[in-house]
Parts: structure tokens; C-alpha cells; sequence
């Protein structure tokens, strides 16, 4: 029954998840025919099966991609004004700080294969999810901390833009949370 629900890479023998295009071990494309006892497998897959198929963060991925592109045109508007190499390296530092977690939730809950130097990404999936996480809690925790002190000096602005540290790594770590990852 294995063989329905999970196909292996002809390269190097692994399971890879169902409609991937590539193997998440060594990069391999797998190939595009699909058979229809593995199709009619999936669609008899019932919601609480633990053989169910890994959940949808469509949204979540949307979400962490628009912030970081945010994130990016504000830093490269900032880096043009910068008129030292100090600056140039403190823009470029906190921006890697800020926007790291988020792009890399975003990789991490892609079910695609992404490359970095021709290396592919998601083999290493299992490390990246809980670096994910630790940043996001990072992340979360200078949040709360700036919600604190608006809090404290009752300022409103800084209170509201805290939030912005807040929500977001709080919606990514429970995601991350519920990533059920392949074996």
C-alpha cells in the first residue's frame, strides 16, 4: 500500500511527495506521468488520515513574500541614501535580520523545490524548519518587547507598528508547527 500513497526517486530511492516535480533528496526531476491508481489513491484519502496530503499555506506563503519584498524596497530606498560603508552595513544587517525569517517561512512551507546555487533547498527542509522557527520567535519576542515599551511610554505609533513584529512571526510559527514534513 506504500507504493500508492508515495512515489521514489529512481536516482536515489527516497520518498518524495506526491505531484513533486523534483526528488527533495538529491534534486533529481522525477518524471511527469502520474499513474491512476496513484491518482485514485490520493482522492481516497480521507482528511484524518495520517497518509493525508501536506497542508496548504498558500496564503501564509503570500503573506511572508509580500514582507519581504516590502521589506527589500524600503532597505535598497534606504541603502541609495546611506553615505557611509557603516551605514550601507547596518541597513544591510537589520534588513537581513527583519526580513530573514520570512523569506525563509517561505521557503520552508513551499512544496516546490527551490535552488540556491544549484543546491536544492528542499533537502535540507527538516534543519530549515526549525531555523525558521527559532527566527520567528526571535523575531516575536524583540516584538513583544517594543509592544512593552509603547505600552509603558504610551506611545500609539510604536505600540501599532510592534504588531507588525508580532502577528506575523506568531502566524509562522504555528504554521511551521503544523508542517508535517515527508520521511
Amino acid at each position: 500500500m506504500e507504493g500508492l500513497n508515495s512515489k521514489h526517486c529512481s536516482k536515489c530511492g527516497e520518498d518524495v511527495m506526491p505531484m513533486a516535480a523534483f526528488c527533495q533528496s538529491c534534486g533529481d526531476r522525477l518524471p511527469s506521468n502520474i499513474s491512476s491508481a496513484f491518482v485514485a489513491s490520493v482522492a481516497a484519502i480521507q482528511p484524518g488520515d495520517p497518509a493525508a496530503p501536506v497542508q496548504e499555506f498558500r496564503k501564509l506563503r503570500v503573506m511572508n513574500w509580500a514582507i519581504v519584498a516590502l521589506i527589500s524596497v524600503g532597505a535598497t530606498m534606504t541603502l541609495f541614501k546611506s553615505q557611509t560603508f557603516t551605514g550601507v552595513l547596518i541597513v544591510a544587517a537589520l534588513m537581513t535580520f527583519i526580513a530573514g525569517p520570512f523569506l525563509l517561512t517561505a521557503v520552508v512551507l513551499s512544496r516546490e523545490t527551490i535552488f540556491f546555487t544549484g543546491i536544492p533547498v528542499a533537502a535540507h527542509r527538516r534543519k530549515l524548519k526549525k531555523v525558521a522557527v527559532a527566527f520567528n520567535v526571535i523575531l516575536g519576542v524583540f516584538g513583544t518587547l517594543g509592544l512593552i515599551t509603547g505600552m509603558v511610554t504610551g506611545q500609539i505609533a510604536p505600540l501599532v507598528s510592534a504588531l507588525f513584529y508580532v502577528i506575523p512571526p506568531i502566524l509562522n510559527v504555528r504554521a511551521l508547527r503544523a508542517l508535517v514534513l515527508p520521511s
